[in-house]
């Protein structure tokens, strides 16, 4: 059994309409592990993975490494998560 690992990473925040403060949800992608590390020089080539991972902004780092799975076809999954989903859609 082979296993392939994956990052599922946030490529956007989603926010209230009512108040931009607050966070509702998030874009979110998966793409292989493997692939991320062949990418991640080309794309970030003056980055150190850790500290790139600890300070990673989905609106530019995540959104830069999702146009490039899609022109590679490498996205596995897409999908919006919501925070308190519940609440939200009351």
């Amino acid at each position: 059994m082979i296993t392939e690992f994956q990052y599922e990473l946030n490529r956007e925040w989603l926010y209230d309409k009512k108040d931009e403060e607050i966070i509702i949800g998030e874009k979110n992608f998966v793409i292989r592990q493997e692939y991320l590390s062949d990418i991640f020089s080309e794309l970030f080539p003056n980055e150190d993975f850790d500290t790139f991972i600890e300070w990673y902004v989905p609106e530019t780092d995540g959104e830069k490494i999702y146009q490039r799975a899609l022109k590679d076809h490498e996205v596995i999954e897409e999908f919006i998560t919501y925070i308190n989903e519940g609440d939200y859609l009351k």
